[in-house]
């Protein structure tokens, strides 16, 4: 029962407005135009619309009040602004197209690559430690040397 209401309030409305669109002027613009709508009532008033945008579009309304006594005067203007359209790059390629492999590599030959690199490096750190120790034992008796031989020679001195 409802939707027979709206069903009819809709044909209605419908045959309201394009009754009323049907005398209007209708003037059609680009996205981004700049565009004058005239007023019929007076032809040298007129509405600027800069940088249109398609939100734009609907009937506008031109009134002119009357002095007392006199009737108002109003006319309309249908405008309709097209949807803006950005115009991007489209890329070609000359010759063949380069395809490069993909490989996978699984979580297991991930983890054997990591431990195995893992372990390259506390062996290379381990044997830095060891050649820097031993170098340090080596210059160590080495001093210890020169210092012992310089003390037996300080002390025959002191005997003579």
């Amino acid at each position: 029962m409802h939707e027979g209401i709206w069903a009819w309030i809709m044909v209605l409305v419908l045959h309201y407005w394009s009754g009323l669109t049907q005398g209007m002027p209708f003037i059609s613009a680009n996205c981004r135009d700049d565009i004058r709508l005239p007023c019929s009532v007076s032809n040298q008033d007129t509405l600027v619309l800069q940088n249109v945008q398609p939100f734009d579009s609907g009937i506008y309304q031109c009134f002119l009040a009357a002095d007392v006594g006199q009737k108002d005067r109003e006319s309309f203007v249908l405008l309709t602004v097209s949807e803006c359209v950005t115009v991007s790059p489209t890329w070609t390629t000359s010759g063949g197209v380069c395809i490069q492999n993909v490989v996978e590599v699984s979580i297991l030959w991930s983890l054997v690559g990591f431990s195995l690199f893992s372990l390259c490096k506390i062996i290379f750190c381990t044997i830095i430690v060891t050649v820097c120790k031993k170098q340090r034992g080596s210059e160590a008796r080495r001093r210890s040397g020169k210092l012992r031989n310089d003390s037996c020679k300080h002390r025959d001195k002191r005997h003579l």
